[in-house]
């Protein structure tokens, strides 16, 4: 379990729950949490976030992603991608408990380095991903993923925005 910085408690009051309860959205970044509203992972930093903000942000995400998930052990999915913010969360379930990460996989950024990125849209990455039969769920979050590494921002300008609720 990973502990709570007190640097983070203080954007509590400006929290906005989703997923019933399971992440928040503070006005830096997103954590992931327990039943308990303990924090479990911090998944995103926005651009404008501190420097202190970010380092320990940063410490505590790497701590999260350290864990191994073997993809067989996945049983759902929730990903929420906004044009402001980064954010790809996948949920497991494993001995009774829940748990959830950042979107990750060698396969998903393997097969999008086909692409040229003068030519990545939402549309044309999610024709990729769909004709190699990827798992329900990872094709919104690695088109998500790969916009914002591969192209920036400017890839979810008009009609290529990704606003994705359930996969």
């Amino acid at each position: 379990m990973l502990e709570e910085d007190p640097e983070v408690s203080l954007y509590r009051t400006d929290a906005i729950e989703i997923c019933a309860g399971n992440m928040i959205l503070f006005p830096t970044f997103l954590v992931w949490t327990t039943n308990d509203n303990s924090i479990r992972q911090v998944v995103s930093v926005r651009s404008s976030a501190s420097p202190t903000v970010v380092s320990k942000v940063e410490a505590m995400a790497a701590a999260f992603n350290a864990l191994d998930i073997p993809f067989e052990e996945i049983t759902e999915t929730e990903i929420l991608s906004r044009a402001d913010l980064d954010l790809l969360i996948l949920t497991y379930n494993r001995g009774g408990k829940r748990y959830g990460r950042e979107v990750v996989g060698e396969h998903v950024l393997e097969l999008s380095r086909r692409i040229p990125p003068q030519e990545m849209t939402v549309r044309r990455f999610r024709a990729v991903l769909t004709q190699n039969s990827l798992p329900a769920g990872y094709l919104e979050a690695a088109i998500f993923h790969r916009l914002i590494s591969v192209c920036g921002s400017r890839c979810l300008d008009g009609d290529t925005r990704l606003e994705v609720r359930h996969a």
